[in-house]
């Protein structure tokens, strides 16, 4: 490592740890996220509604998610938790919000079965509003605890 400042690819701002000190790792500790207060290492995120192949064609049937789901912070890894190692984020924060993406075993990959964003609040708790769905997904009351 350089020793050099390092900044946030979305925002531009430089980063600081939880104790207000700027950093020049790219790794932040466990559970911290750059202007936020101390977070938990798992979330869980639940909704009301069925994911199917019907409604989802991308699906692999066998391996689709059931509520609840926990997701883990991978050590290190700034604003990002997932369901398992591998997987694409499915609640980060980015851009100012926190988003949440339920996504389903493919055949190639991974599909996004539902995406919601949350604007308010310095934690990811809450409750999500939907901004896309694939299929006839009809997924309510999508909220991490």
């Amino acid at each position: 490592m350089s020793g050099h400042l390092k900044h946030s690819a979305t925002t531009g701002h430089l980063l600081h740890n939880s104790s207000g000190h700027l950093v020049h790792d790219c790794n932040g500790a466990p559970g911290t996220c750059p202007g936020h207060p101390p977070l938990l290492d798992n979330y869980s995120i639940s909704w009301n509604g069925t994911i199917t192949v019907a409604k989802c064609p991308g699906c692999i049937w066998d391996n689709t998610p059931t509520s609840p789901i926990t997701v883990n912070k991978p050590s290190g890894a700034n604003c990002v938790w997932s369901y398992y190692a591998g997987v694409p984020h499915e609640l980060e924060l980015t851009g100012g919000k926190w988003v949440v993406t339920i996504l389903c075993p493919s055949a190639i990959s991974y599909d996004r079965v539902w995406t919601g964003e949350k604007t308010t609040g310095q934690t990811p708790v809450g409750n999500y509003t939907e901004t896309s769905h694939c299929g006839t997904i009809n997924l309510t009351n999508v909220q991490v605890t």
